[in-house]
């Protein structure tokens, strides 16, 4: 067993966590820290909109990229660091050397400046690996930028995954357990194929976690497969891997600023700023189900107007507005964009002459993906506004591990991506 996992079980044994102790700054989520950081992106590269996974033994030619924009021009000399974690996002009990190979806290280098815009930002791109570092190790990392090299500030945080592919998954929809969820909810069950592994205690090692949408709010953690059938690890459960269809996302596009885009009502040219409004929603908690493309909470930002796509793209105020009747809890407006989070900056409030929510977020010209959704106490109702119905299409991430205790940390060996809706179109 190596030093570094005897010293962490010590500090657990006399009742201090190392996550505390070495990461006390830190959220192990999706998250921007400071007011200047936007427009943040964690993709593979050359596929927009895709999940940030990639293969252990992947070529120097297959990378991820990150990008943010910095819209104060701060000049801070940003920093990167890689952190494993476990299946549940808390810091690994093995040491940076065992699962890196090279040197973090390395500047991000990468930096390009807008052209001709109203707003001027700075965009910093890093590619994963590089030069300077790859990993070792399959399984979950979180990707730190912090301010300088103190490391005391951070600025953002982006989970990632690297997966070790040695089972195949199958996965199956079901009518849901629960009546009460036929017309409202999606439903799954899921075998893994574990035939050319020799795996120690299945029924404890493996476990499974799922996404809608890439939305790690609502992810199902901890699913330990139910029994052995040959070969096949089944993954049945009554109730248990079953999500809100909801409905198809509402959107938006900025991407011209010339004329209204999709469901954009006016376009103000400020002196200083532009203003967009878009189109007055309605609550659709009652409203028939309707079929339209969406890109499953997702989004992408560049500019049609001008050659320079991305460092010409302007930052706009757009302003939502919902008229429905007031409710007591807050309301927010959420997706890809702020990582479903309810934020501060995402916030509606009610006007009562109008008996509208309106709320104005500054963001990149785009297409985005949104809900309205609703915070009932430490979580996020996405159907209050929205309703939820089963035939909506959404897509399911299933990620399997094999947490060996011998081995130190949990590896992520099968990954698989489908519209696992029951869609009957």
């Amino acid at each position: 067993m190596s030093s570094k996992i005897i010293s962490s079980i010590v500090l657990i044994l006399i009742g201090v966590s190392p996550v505390f102790t070495q990461y006390e700054n830190l959220v192990f989520k999706n998250k921007e820290y400071v007011p200047y950081i936007k427009s943040v992106t964690l993709e593979k590269q050359d596929a927009p909109l895709s999940f940030p996974v990639i293969n252990l033994g992947a070529s120097m030619d297959t990378k991820l990229v990150l990008k943010f924009d910095d819209v104060e021009n701060t000049g801070n000399a940003f920093i990167y660091d890689l952190i494993h974690c476990d299946r549940n996002w808390q810091p690994s009990l093995i040491d940076n050397i065992e699962y890196i190979d090279g040197f973090t806290e390395e500047e991000v280098e990468l930096l390009e400046f807008s052209f001709n815009t109203y707003l001027e930002y700075t965009q910093y791109t890093l590619f994963l690996p590089n030069e300077d570092i790859k990993w070792n190790y399959s399984g979950n990392y979180l990707l730190v930028i912090y301010e300088d090299d103190t490391k005391e500030t951070p600025v953002l945080t982006r989970r990632f995954m690297v997966v070790d592919s040695k089972i195949s998954l199958m996965v199956q929809n079901i009518i849901p357990s629960d009546p009460l969820k036929y017309q409202t909810h999606q439903e799954f069950d899921f075998e893994a194929d574990v035939k050319r592994l020799n795996l120690e205690d299945p029924l404890r090692t493996i476990s499974a976690v799922i996404l809608q949408n890439n939305n790690w709010e609502s992810a199902v953690y901890d699913l330990h497969p139910k029994f052995i059938n040959k070969d096949k690890l089944v993954f049945d459960y009554s109730d248990a891997v079953v999500f809100p269809g909801l409905k198809e996302y509402r959107n938006f596009d900025t991407r011209t600023l010339i004329t209204p885009g999709l469901n954009v009502h006016t376009v103000d040219f400020q002196p200083s700023a532009t203003d967009v409004l878009l189109d007055l929603q309605q609550n659709r908690s009652e409203r028939a189900f309707h079929t339209r493309n969406d890109a499953n909470g997702g989004f992408i930002m560049y500019t049609k107007d001008r050659p320079d796509q991305d460092l010409s793209a302007e930052y706009t105020n757009v302003i939502f507005a919902l008229e429905t009747e007031r409710i007591d809890e807050p309301v927010y407006v959420v997706g890809g964009f702020n990582n479903y989070l309810p934020t501060e900056e995402h916030q509606l409030f009610y006007d009562l002459e109008r008996k509208t929510y309106f709320g104005k977020v500054m963001l990149k010209q785009g297409y985005y993906d949104y809900l309205f959704a609703v915070k009932k106490e430490d979580k996020l109702d996405l159907t209050f506004f929205e309703g939820s119905w089963h035939e909506t299409e959404n897509e399911y991430t299933i990620l399997v591990y094999y947490s060996n205790f011998y081995d130190g940390y949990d590896q992520l060996i099968g990954i698989t991506q489908n519209d696992l809706s029951q869609n009957r179109r």
